[in-house]
């Protein structure tokens, strides 16, 4: 359960998930791909400047 809430938001750590409310964790859980919130794509940082 934890696994698949940390997919989704790659950024949190156990910690968030635990401090999370229960109904948005399970609305996490329970959506569908499409649901889920977009996730930007990693890019180096020579680009990320490059766009500034």
């Amino acid at each position: 359960m934890i696994k698949k809430a940390i997919a989704a938001f790659p950024g949190w750590t156990i910690n968030d998930v635990l401090d999370t409310d229960t109904l948005y964790l399970q609305k996490i859980l329970f959506s569908t791909e499409k649901e889920q919130p977009k996730q930007e794509k990693a890019v180096p940082l020579a680009d990320f400047i490059r766009q500034i």
